[in-house]
């Protein structure tokens, strides 16, 4: 019985663990970083300059290429699905988009095109300024982005099912 309980109590700590864990969505073009990671436990990493994808999962690494299409293969045409009729449930989905949250948001951007990146200049200062992140348009030819965004499970589900 004891045995029992403590084999329940370690179930319910885990599965408490992976809903409340966050999980990131990170972005820098300076370092060719692009991963999702899940706490310390899990994390999916695109690799550019490989192209390949390596996936982490409590220390064990696993990498493979990317699977590239052959272009004399014949597209498949699939039947449609029917759907349920059912419209989004727009609303729903704003209260989720609206629990992510940016940890680190910096964007800097050149065109190559001096004509546009003079059009773009307000709005990107006031995107700077509405946002509170730094957001910058420059005419050096210099284009990097670093992004974090940050959420959880447990985030996600409470704004789904709140009224």
């Amino acid at each position: 019985m004891i045995i029992f309980l403590v084999l329940l109590c370690i179930g319910i700590s885990v599965v408490l663990y992976l809903f409340f864990a966050p999980f990131y969505l990170e972005v820098n073009s300076d370092l060719n970083v692009y991963r999702v990671r899940f706490h310390k436990l899990f994390c999916v990493r695109y690799k550019p300059e490989e192209s390949s994808i390596e996936t982490n999962f409590l220390g064990w690494s696993y990498e493979r290429p990317l699977i590239t299409s052959n272009k004399n293969e014949r597209p498949v045409i699939e039947k449609q699905k029917k759907t349920n009729g059912k419209p989004l449930p727009v609303a729903k989905l704003l209260r989720v988009m609206k629990t992510f949250k940016i940890n680190k948001c910096y964007v800097c951007v050149d065109s190559g095109d001096m004509h546009l990146n003079g059009l773009l200049y307000p709005f990107f200062a006031w995107l700077n300024w509405y946002s509170g992140k730094i957001f910058q348009i420059n005419f050096t030819g210099r284009n990097l982005v670093i992004l974090e965004v940050e959420n959880s499970l447990a985030r996600m589900s409470r704004a789904w099912l709140g009224s």
